[in-house]
């Protein structure tokens, strides 16, 4: 509906119908949604399946993780070693 009470189609709309021309078997906005059919606590339980996968993949990053800081750091030993000490 318009801000002057006429919907876009021409027809004058009801003063206590829903704006955006809700359906007429739609359910009245007091009325509390159905309650789901599964409770949220079985939807999180452990079974496994996936936290083992997901586990291995953060290992396996971490240990990735390691492995290039490793590297890096023999790296820069080797670069400061490199460098020609001057005295005077």
């Amino acid at each position: 509906a318009g801000a002057n009470g006429v919907s876009l189609g021409g027809t004058a709309a009801k003063p206590g119908a829903p704006a955006g021309g809700a359906a007429a078997g739609a359910p009245a906005a007091s009325q509390a949604p159905a309650a789901p059919k599964t409770s949220p606590v079985a939807a999180i339980a452990a079974n496994g399946k996936r936290g083992g996968a997901m586990a291995a993949v953060g290992l396996a990053s971490l240990g990735l993780l390691a492995a290039l800081a490793a590297a890096d750091q023999r790296k820069m030993r080797r670069a400061q070693r490199d460098i020609p000490l001057f005295t005077v």
